[in-house]
């Protein structure tokens, strides 16, 4: 069962990772092209148990302003 856990962008549109597989306890990754909407994400998660797992990647092209952030969280492991 899917449970979404954000919302659309200021834009309406959703950029982000929004869904997460509420009875996997072991391995998710949120996105956002937005760092800040990667921390609420992420603060999010773990104030339901999740942890970070790593640090954030950043993926993007070369001299060009659009980046996404990924981090990766694990629970129950």
């Amino acid at each position: 069962m899917f449970e979404s856990i954000f919302g659309l962008d200021d834009e309406g549109s959703s950029n982000n990772h929004y869904n997460y597989d509420a009875s996997d306890d072991s391995y998710q990754t949120v996105s956002s092209e937005n760092i800040d909407r990667l921390n609420a994400q992420v603060n999010s998660l773990m104030r339901r148990g999740w942890r970070p797992q790593g640090g954030i990647a950043v993926v993007g092209e070369n001299n060009r302003s659009y980046k996404t952030y990924i981090q990766a969280m694990v629970k129950g492991i």
